[in-house]
This record gives C-alpha cells, structure tokens and sequence, in this order.
C-alpha cells in the first residue's frame, strides 16, 4: 500500500513565568493515504445570501455570457467588494522591508529596475492627471522616428484623440502589429490607471475622466462566471 504521509501530533509544553524554552513533544498517530493540496486561499470566498439565508448568486450573476436578458431583470441590490486580495495564493511575508530596498530621494525603492519607457500608472484617488510624459518628448519622439514608428505614433495619438480612455487589448485590436513597439509609444501619448473604475485603462496624457460625464462608458465591469455543469 502506498503512503502519501504520516499523521503527527506535535505538543508544546512552556512553564509560566519561565525562561527556559518550551519542550516539544511528538506522537505518531497513523498513516495517510490521502493527500490534498490546495493552491489557492479560501479565507475570500464567501457565499451572498438574502434575509432569510438563501443564496442569491444565482439572481446577481449571470449563468451564461449569451445571457442578454440579464441586464433588464430585476435583481437584489448586492455590491461586494472590488477584490479581498491581491494575489490569490498564500504569500510569507514577514512585515519587514528587506535591506536591499531601501528608499532613496524618490518614490522607487532601490534595486528595483527604472521602467525603461516611462510608463506612469496612477491611482483614480490622486489630485491631478499627468498631462506630460515622464520622458522627454521632443528626444523621445526622435528616437521614435530612427525606429520607423513615425507613423504609428500619429495613428495612436488620433486613436486617443477619438477615444480618450481605452484598454491595451482594443489598442491591439484596432492597431494591429507587435506588441512591444507599443511599450515605447504609449507612455507618449497616454498614463495607465492600476485602480478604481478605469483600472487597467489607457487614458490620453492631460484628460481627467473623473470630470467628464461621458467617461462613464468606459469604465470596467469585472465579472466572473461559473463554469458549464458538465455532469
């Protein structure tokens, strides 16, 4: 018969108002046949349910994205939270900054890599939009040229002039082309939002969607749904 582990049972024994260190002591209970392993925390799953204790996740998410009814049905007004956490698998942090990050004069810790392009990712909660690239224009737009982007960086700035907030996916899809030629033209044209309503958008260099009424279709609905019963 194969073993998948042994089953321990470890106590820690430590006087009161003493300072030796505690003793430990170990038991063998049994064997293991089984074992299971889950990647990912549990602790930020929970279910909704209504005044009675019934689940409505049924009612508030879609079963299908060819559902087009469900937005013209009548639901429970439940709002959750953006996300419980960053990451989705458990991470050992120890709350201590390590001794090769220490912070300089500006915002980046040292030993981290400068983001060569210039990229400006900000919060929808800041005061003020950039309105300039990080790098300097006139030199940068040079280099653009030598490179033979000229022309693809008229295209993308006309693109944001008809469509001021955007996601690198539709920037993709209406450009076309290789992906890291706009790594170096975006951050010319456009800053990137890592939060709020807009999160994970492209908005045009010196356009604020938090003043514009209109800025309302463009921001992001993140849903998720179940996966088909194939049973």
């Amino acid at each position: 018969m194969h073993f998948a582990g042994l089953l321990l049972k470890v106590k820690r024994r430590k006087k009161k108002n003493s300072t030796e260190p505690p003793v430990y002591s170990t038991e063998l209970l049994g064997v293991c046949t089984k074992v299971f392993k889950f990647t990912n925390m549990c602790d930020f799953q929970f279910l909704p349910l209504d005044h009675q204790g019934r689940s409505m996740y049924d009612d508030i998410v879609p079963s299908s994205c060819m559902d087009t009814a469900y937005p013209d049905r009548p639901a429970a007004l439940f709002i959750p939270p953006v996300a419980f956490s960053r990451v989705d698998t458990p991470q050992n942090y120890c709350y201590r900054r390590p001794p090769t990050n220490r912070l300089l004069n500006g915002p980046l810790p040292e030993g981290r890599k400068r983001r060569r392009f210039g990229a400006q990712a900000v919060s929808h909660l800041q005061e003020k939009m950039p309105s300039e690239p990080l790098v300097d224009r006139a030199s940068f737009e040079a280099r653009v040229q030598l490179r033979g982007l000229a022309s693809d960086l008229a295209e993308l700035k006309k693109l944001f002039e008809e469509r001021p907030v955007m996601s690198r996916a539709y920037i993709y899809y209406k450009m076309g082309g290789l992906k890291d030629r706009f790594k170096c033209l975006l951050p010319l044209v456009a800053y990137y939002f890592n939060t709020g309503p807009w999160r994970n958008m492209w908005a045009r260099l010196g356009y604020d969607p938090r003043t514009d009424p209109a800025a309302w279709r463009y921001q992001i609905i993140d849903y998720r749904t179940r996966s088909a019963d194939l049973t």
